[in-house]
């Protein structure tokens, strides 16, 4: 059986390795995850396994993200979910709070309550998307067929026969109490203090 090996920058002056044989993949020393993580996107590889020659820091560092990670971001042997999740981590997170990395805890209450009220329900209620119907593939070139209406979340949540009668029942009800309006103006709201929280958190860090 073959072995594949991928060399993954870390750091500024460091590597970690990835080795790939069938199902099974490592990654060795990772002293940081993100770059892991990206080049596992790219590949489309599954991490099964996680290996370090010592523990110091520059050659563990990344292993706990890594871990955790692991078994949430896609499924075993479908190398698609990553691109999936990568998509939606633009439309739900990077589109709302932009690219630079956060650090510091304190901003997770502030972030959590953005996603469970408002971004939630204009995103449920108010934001439709079109749905994938089916692939056609003639001359060498896929044609992807879409559906002629978008819908929202809890439009298709009201026309699926699998939804109880009571739960579209508290859906409408929840509904007509919305206004995309309010909850943009609340949204925007949330995010100023939340960016502003974050300048105030940079500047403490840069004193000390």
């Amino acid at each position: 059986m073959s072995i594949e090996i991928e060399v993954v920058p870390c750091l500024k002056d460091n590597y970690a390795y990835l080795v790939k044989s069938g199902r099974q993949c490592a990654v060795v020393d990772p002293s940081e995850a993100e770059p892991v993580q990206q080049t596992l996107a790219q590949k489309g590889w599954k991490l099964t396994h996680i290996l370090n020659t010592h523990h110091h820091l520059d050659h563990c560092g990344g292993n706990l993200d890594l871990k955790q990670a692991k078994f949430t971001r896609s499924r075993p042997y479908r190398k698609n979910d990553n691109a999936h999740c990568e998509q939606k981590n633009w439309t739900h997170v990077r589109q709302l709070f932009g690219h630079e990395r956060f650090e510091h805890p304190e901003l997770v209450p502030l972030m959590n309550d953005l996603y469970a009220l408002e971004w939630s329900q204009y995103t449920n209620h108010f934001k439709p998307t079109f749905k994938l119907l089916d692939r056609q593939k003639k001359d060498g070139k896929i044609k992807r067929i879409y559906e002629n209406q978008p819908q929202t979340p809890y439009q298709r949540l009201l026309a699926s026969a699998e939804i109880p009668e009571a739960t579209k029942t508290r859906l409408r009800a929840e509904h007509a109490k919305l206004d995309p309006f309010a909850l943009k103006k609340s949204i925007e709201a949330k995010l100023k203090k939340f960016f502003t929280v974050l300048g105030n958190l940079n500047y403490e860090a840069t004193k000390t």
